[in-house]
């Protein structure tokens, strides 16, 4: 959907996005909840008039490019600084003090979209903790690796300039909603995270009880390369396997899939051979919650070193 300009009114199989404005109904389903998002913003934007709109909340995540996973959301967000329009059963307006550090404007100033550390700090506040770590994670590493650049470019140092933008704004937000679980979760934000799955597995795993955790470990290839592995789990290795993962052109990188994955069997098995630890594998499907996913790990024979307890993430990566 992103980058495809919306239909204009015609007959089925269509979904109304607004009066006058459709989209294809198979390609709407089957879009990211962000590129939803950003589609009907797309759409207000296309018949809005008057003052410029300034995007907020879960539409600024998406116009940054910032995953929403598991959100569902119907509306769009907009923060109007002075009295307007009300809100709608399409768009949600917001009354709230914006510096001008706060926007980011576009279009030759038609349209604004909160900052990254703006937006970033909203969200965390207001998700679930699964999709506020996503998220977080997902806004370090924008900042720490230029779109199209190779993770080997990653600068760790723009990306604790953020963290301590964002510890600011906690630091002046005392006893705002939603604040301790910010402090917490962009304290342990993390730009080696190269996925959601990989971030919703940290935060499992540090539910589950495995201590504080490394990210994409380097292991010495056959021919002086390097493989990453996503976790050292102690005894074991573990990895998040994306759905698309050999299907993803990015990871393809002009391999066929089957070729992608003799490659990545025959990673494996270097892996397994040099280091003497076994592997364990999942997916989305493999982990709907914390559970779960202890569950599957237990399958591979992988327990985490303490016992269990509801809400360990503070403890285990602060240490």
């Amino acid at each position: 959907m992103p980058g495809r300009p919306l239909q204009p009114e015609r007959a089925a199989p269509l979904l109304r996005l607004r009066p006058g404005v459709f989209v294809d109904n198979d390609e709407w389903h089957e879009a990211y909840p962000e590129e939803r998002v950003r589609a009907a913003a797309e759409a207000l934007l296309a018949q809005s008039r008057g003052a410029p709109l300034v995007f907020a909340y879960a539409t600024a995540a998406a116009f940054w490019r910032l995953p929403l996973f598991r959100t569902h959301t119907d509306r769009v967000h907009v923060i109007q600084t002075h009295a307007g329009a009300p809100s709608t059963r399409h768009v949600m307006r917001h009354a709230d003090h914006l510096d001008a550090s706060d926007i980011l404007w576009l279009d030759e100033g038609k349209v604004g979209v909160t900052s990254l550390p703006r937006t970033t700090f909203d969200m965390v506040r207001m998700l679930s903790e699964e999709a506020a770590f996503a998220l977080s994670d997902s806004a370090l590493r924008r900042v720490a690796l230029p779109a199209g650049a190779d993770r080997s470019h990653l600068n760790l140092d723009a990306a604790e300039d953020l963290r301590a933008a964002l510890a600011e704004r906690v630091a002046r937000s005392s006893g705002a909603r939603g604040i301790r679980q910010a402090r917490v979760i962009i304290g342990s934000a993390d730009a080696r995270a190269e996925s959601v799955g990989e971030s919703v597995s940290r935060l499992y795993l540090c539910r589950l009880g495995f201590p504080a955790l490394d990210l994409q470990v380097p292991v010495p290839g056959p021919r002086g390369q390097t493989y990453d592995v996503d976790f050292d789990l102690g005894d074991a290795w573990g990895e998040f396997d994306g759905e698309s993962k050999y299907s993803d052109p990015v990871f393809l990188r002009g391999r066929t899939p089957e070729q992608a994955l003799a490659d990545e069997k025959e990673r494996e098995d270097w892996i397994r051979g040099t280091t003497r630890k076994s592997f364990a594998r999942w997916q989305f499907r493999h982990m709907p919650d914390a559970h779960a996913l202890g569950r599957r790990l237990a399958a591979f024979g992988v327990r985490p070193p303490r016992t269990p307890r509801p809400y360990l993430l503070r403890e285990h990566l602060s240490e």
